[in-house]
């Protein structure tokens, strides 16, 4: 009995023990596009997660820079508390296959998109992603930026797309929460603040104001 108990262990331990870990040290104001590039694009086939680490001796929100748009497939990519990732220019962060995105608070794992005609973050013929534990924002009350896009991919006939996650993220400062053009997806625990503002007239017209969630 004993020696079977072992080898069932060590057979589910084993998928786990062939990942490793790409850790990037990460200092205020710095522009960690290149670090981020080349650890999505390692050769080492097993590099599946991503880790960002942060000195919190100070106590403050730090800000980081990312100046293009990544692509995380079947990628995990870990934003440690008290970071706010700036995305600059055309930078956004897509997700395909099965990847990860997850931060260490829901409040202090921040991302601020400053490119209003970009979703900050992107899913596309995603199965089984996941946004957890990080906080979506736009600069300001004047922000037309998008939190987070759910879509299938271009095949209709594709039954593998779906069952993504977003759980404990807050929006603020957007034109658009959540955009979802995409089935059997899981929200869960999402905080909306300033989403969706009409800020000129107080009128909502749905063609120019946004909303929290739009499901198409």
């Amino acid at each position: 009995m004993n020696n079977s108990v072992i080898i069932i262990i060590s057979f589910l331990l084993f998928p786990l023990l062939s990942i490793s870990q790409i850790d990037i040290e990460i200092t205020r104001g710095q522009n960690i596009t290149q670090e981020l590039l080349t650890a999505i694009n390692s050769s080492d086939p097993n590099s599946k997660i991503i880790c960002f680490h942060l000195d919190k001796r100070y106590g403050a929100i730090t800000p980081i820079y990312l100046d293009s748009s990544i692509t995380l497939n079947n990628k995990f990519l870990f934003l440690p508390n008290l970071t706010n990732l700036i995305l600059r220019d055309t930078a956004q962060i897509n997700m395909t296959g099965n990847s990860w995105l997850e931060g260490e608070s829901f409040g202090g794992s921040q991302i601020t998109q400053t490119n209003d005609t970009l979703p900050a973050i992107s899913l596309k013929d995603c199965t089984n992603c996941l946004v957890s534990e990080l906080a979506i924002k736009g600069t300001g009350f004047d922000s037309n930026a998008t939190g987070i896009e759910i879509k299938d991919d271009d095949d209709p006939d594709d039954e593998n797309d779906g069952n993504n996650e977003v759980s404990s993220v807050s929006f603020d400062f957007l034109k658009f929460g959540l955009v979802i053009e995409s089935n059997n997806n899981k929200c869960s625990e999402l905080l909306f603040e300033r989403v969706g503002i009409d800020s000129i007239d107080c009128f909502v017209d749905p063609d120019l104001d946004g909303c929290a969630v739009l499901i198409d």
